[in-house]
């Protein structure tokens, strides 16, 4: 290729970088549903999206599948389940973590309490009560465990969320200004039951102002961070065959770039590409865009720091994905604000926490078309 050319296929990039970013760096959650579910059925890396019925697999088989469409850094898919008799044990699987962009393993144990909250969802669904015992302080750095969900045979009910772990998402593209019904906010206090585990909602224009200019200015100093920002895109994937055939990771496809954008970068992008400019100053438009086109803020938050309060902060969060999955709305997490330690102070200031909590997710909330679902492993592959 003459430098010539070279130069006109970067220049195209990085003016198209903002439409592809998406898929960038430090958005926790990993799944963008499509607007057909025939489309993506086809595919062996998607169709548990839409396997409603356990099929051929077993009654716990089909609560680790279920608890495999949560909510995860990154399409990382921590995971690993132990079957037994009467409980399941969920351990992290700790290689698959993102690095210097989460040094605390707190996205990590998050995804693992999304994973538990899906299980449990699940449970009720197929007719067993369950219980959940965690365990992520010393054994988590020991063996990895930090949850066991006990089972007990029961009565199938229908489960008021059962349908929205398939519909379930991150949308990574700007949202209506329509305003999000305050009911929605209510349901979801009331049902934010786990202990020393809480709620922020940020709604009106000038607190959407402040969250927005904290999120840009976060999302700059973890940017110019090249150890997180090296170790997050790690996990992007450029071509389909790549991102179907691992079954994790992010893509461009599960953006809202146009379909000419995705092609251009899965046949002329190189892993080069992904920690140069254009991928970085594309990451950061899609912030600035994104983040003024959301009508609706919550953070959820612990009142203190440890390892079984940021698996209980990612139940929680899976409950706020699921009740807007219910009720039509999306979705994105912008990590950038909990996950930089340079914006801590401001951070805390900002969302209104006092020293001793640890914020644990900030998510932007509204409505907006379905995209592409993202890929999911084999539970084979996840069960030990």
């Amino acid at each position: 290729m003459n430098p010539q050319s070279v130069t006109s296929r970067r220049n195209f990039l990085k003016l198209s970088a903002a439409l592809a970013a998406g898929c960038a760096l430090a958005q926790a959650g990993g799944c963008s549903a499509g607007a057909g579910e025939s489309s993506y059925a086809e595919t062996a890396a998607l169709r548990y999206w839409s396997q409603r019925r356990k099929g051929e697999l077993s009654d716990f088989e089909y609560l680790v599948m279920c608890a495999s469409l949560a909510a995860n850094p990154h399409n990382t898919q921590p995971w690993r389940f132990r079957l037994f008799q009467d409980r399941i044990e969920v351990y992290a699987d700790r290689e698959r973590n993102l690095g210097a962009a989460d040094p605390q393993r707190r996205m990590l144990l998050m995804a693992l309490g999304c994973a538990v909250e899906n299980m449990t969802v699940a449970a009720t669904q197929l007719g067993y009560r369950s219980r959940v015992e965690l365990d992520a302080g010393q054994r988590f750095a020991l063996d990895g465990h930090c949850a066991t969900v006990w089972l007990a045979a029961g009565f199938p009910r229908r489960h008021p969320w059962f349908e929205a772990l398939f519909r379930r998402q991150t949308t990574r593209s700007p949202y209506s200004p329509e305003p999000v019904a305050e009911t929605f906010q209510r349901d979801l206090d009331r049902l934010c039951d786990f202990p020393g585990i809480a709620l922020s909602w940020y709604r009106s224009p000038s607190q959407g102002l402040a969250v927005g200019e904290l999120v840009r200015r976060s999302a700059r100093t973890f940017v110019a961070d090249a150890a997180g920002y090296r170790d997050g895109m790690e996990w992007f994937r450029l071509t389909r065959d790549q991102w179907e055939r691992r079954g994790d990771g992010i893509a461009i496809f599960t953006s809202n770039a146009p379909w000419y954008v995705k092609q251009y970068v899965e046949w002329f992008s190189d892993r080069q590409d992904l920690q140069g400019e254009m991928f970085s100053e594309g990451e950061l438009a899609h912030v600035d865009e994104v983040s003024s086109a959301t009508p609706l803020w919550c953070l959820v938050w612990s009142m203190q720091a440890d390892a079984d309060a940021r698996v209980r902060g990612g139940r929680m969060v899976e409950r706020v994905y699921l009740e807007a999955a219910g009720r039509g709305l999306a979705v994105q997490p912008l990590c950038y604000p909990t996950e930089v330690p340079a914006m801590a102070a401001e951070s805390r200031h900002v969302l209104g926490l006092t020293a001793g909590a640890e914020p644990l997710l900030l998510l932007r909330i509204g409505r907006a078309p379905l995209l592409e679902k993202s890929v999911r492993r084999e539970i084979r592959e996840v069960i030990v």
